[in-house]
Parts: C-alpha cells; sequence; structure tokens
C-alpha cells in the first residue's frame, strides 16, 4: 500500500512539471524586459497558440481566424515589453504590452419596445363595449394615433441604441489596438518538459526575438540587421522617451515633423501613420486618434 501512494505521488509531481514552484523564477527572468515580434499579433487575449510538443507548434487555421476577427495590437518587427509570465495548469501566458483585450467585441443594439399607455389600454377595453358607431370610429382613430407614437418612440429609441453601440465598438477597436497581445504556450498532459527560461525561449524561438542585450546567449533567432529595437538605441535619449500612449503631440515634441504621413481607417477608427526621421534613426509610428499605439524604429 505504502508502494501505491508513493507511485501516485510520483505521477503528479512528474505529471506537472513544477509549474507552481518555477513561475517566480520565470517571472523574475522575463518580465520587464522586450522582446521583438516576428510575426503579426491578434488584438485580444486569447492571443497565439503555441504547442511546442507539436510539429508544427502552430495552428494557422486558429492564428489566421483571431487575426482576422480581432485585427492587428501587434505588427511583425515591433518590439513589445514582457508585462506578465503566468503558469496556469499546462500551458503558461507570455504576455505582451498588457497581454491583448479581454472584453468581447459583441455589442448588443436590441431595445424592448415600449410598453402601451394607460390609455392605450383603456380604449382597447372600451371598444369592446362601444355600441356607438361615431364614437367607436373616434376611439379607433385614437388608439392608431397612440401606436403610430410608441412606433416612433420605439424607433427613436433604436436609433440611440444603435448610435450608442456604433461608439462602443469603435471605443473596443481602439482600445484593442493599445492593450498588447500574448502567447500562451501549451504543453501536453503530462508533459515532463523542463519549465525554465531556456524551454520557454526554445519555444517561442520561431516567433519572437529575444535581443542579446536583455537574454545573452539563450537568445536565438534574428532578423534584419538594418532593424533594431528600443533597447539597441538607448544611449539615444530621445527615441527612449517615446511609449504607447503618448499623444502625437508629445511625440513631434521629440522628433519633430513627420517626413511622411498616411490615414486609414481600421475598424472604424481613423489610423495615422508617420515617418520621422533623425541623424540616427527611421521611426515609424501609428496614431489611433492621435494616441501612439506602435512604433518601429530602423537604423539610418
Amino acid at each position: 500500500m505504502k508502494n501505491f501512494y508513493i507511485t501516485i505521488l510520483l505521477t503528479l509531481i512528474i505529471g506537472s512539471p513544477a509549474f507552481a514552484q518555477s513561475e517566480q523564477q520565470l517571472r523574475s527572468f522575463f518580465e520587464g524586459k522586450k522582446v521583438v515580434v516576428k510575426m503579426d499579433m491578434p488584438a485580444t487575449d486569447d492571443g497565439v497558440d503555441v504547442y511546442p510538443e507539436r510539429n508544427p507548434s502552430l495552428d494557422s487555421s486558429k492564428y489566421a481566424q483571431r487575426l482576422g476577427y480581432y485585427g492587428k495590437s501587434l505588427r511583425e518587427g515591433d518590439s513589445a515589453t514582457i508585462t506578465r509570465i503566468k503558469v496556469k495548469d499546462n500551458r503558461i501566458e507570455f504576455q505582451l504590452d498588457g497581454g491583448g483585450y479581454s472584453q468581447s467585441g459583441y455589442v448588443s443594439t436590441y431595445v424592448p419596445s415600449a410598453n402601451k399607455t394607460e390609455r392605450e389600454k383603456n380604449i382597447e377595453k372600451e371598444l369592446k363595449t362601444e355600441t356607438d358607431p361615431q364614437r367607436k370610429k373616434r376611439l379607433k382613430e385614437e388608439l392608431e394615433d397612440l401606436k403610430a407614437d410608441r412606433r416612433r418612440e420605439d424607433a427613436r429609441n433604436q436609433a440611440r441604441a444603435e448610435q450608442t453601440a456604433e461608439l462602443k465598438r469603435a471605443r473596443i477597436a481602439q482600445e484593442r489596438l493599445v492593450a498588447g497581445s500574448r502567447f500562451t504556450i501549451r504543453y501536453e498532459k503530462n508533459s515532463v518538459a523542463p519549465l525554465t527560461p531556456e524551454s520557454i525561449i526554445e519555444a517561442l524561438q520561431q516567433f519572437v526575438e529575444f535581443p542579446p542585450q536583455s537574454f545573452g546567449a539563450m537568445a536565438t533567432g534574428g532578423r534584419n540587421q538594418n532593424t533594431t529595437s528600443r533597447e539597441v538605441i538607448a544611449d539615444n535619449q530621445a527615441i527612449v522617451r517615446i511609449r504607447k500612449g503618448m499623444t502625437r503631440r508629445d511625440v513631434e515634441r521629440i522628433l519633430g515633423s513627420p517626413t511622411k504621413v498616411l490615414n486609414r481607417t481600421e475598424a472604424g477608427v481613423k489610423i495615422s501613420s508617420r515617418t520621422y526621421s533623425t541623424d540616427e534613426v527611421i521611426v515609424q509610428a501609428e496614431f489611433a486618434d492621435d494616441i501612439l499605439i506602435r512604433f518601429t524604429i530602423t537604423s539610418q
């Protein structure tokens, strides 16, 4: 019997590879550091699911579906801050720039019909017993007028609801653009994979660049040598001061006027894409309603 309980205990320990014990280690190592995403990231806390023990490790169909439905909060080449590492059961959440917007994009426009007035109810009762043709005609006309008033009220209420819903959808779309995203690393049931910074980097290296300045010898992968994250140019104090959430006016106090401006509409939100040039770098910045939502930096 004793050996039976020991076997059960060992199975539980091996089946959950020290996830709880390793979370603080992972948080201490990763949180606050910057990485560069090698792919567009969906603007939702559903993010991107990665299965390191499968081949391929990415469900392309699900990824494309989320990207198409929610839009992009981070674009390929964007620098992002690791804001949270969270371990749950057999999965790890690798949250970037806030981890993604968590509210559903569905907004209801349903408005219940206006209730009958007391006058309508009384007329309907009177019509059942009224015998005078002229009075009955007047009651019917009045009743139709009251019903028409109620229909107009319903139409006004529905129009107001739709207008409110449209504003809410636009607000949600804008908030999604600045709420970041996440990778969820999903291990198989009873996995014995080690839970270390090295294993996380290995699981994500296909999708994320880990700059050597922050991750040392563990950093793998790479991208165009002409492109650099905010950390690479830390000696340029003006650029380092740029951050998401700044107003366009504050950004242009630092970088000056843009050399190129392109405007478009994305999910009902007006997006302004602006290019700024300094002696050392080119900054590509995007603003939603004059709020900075993303930017990339390229050396001259």
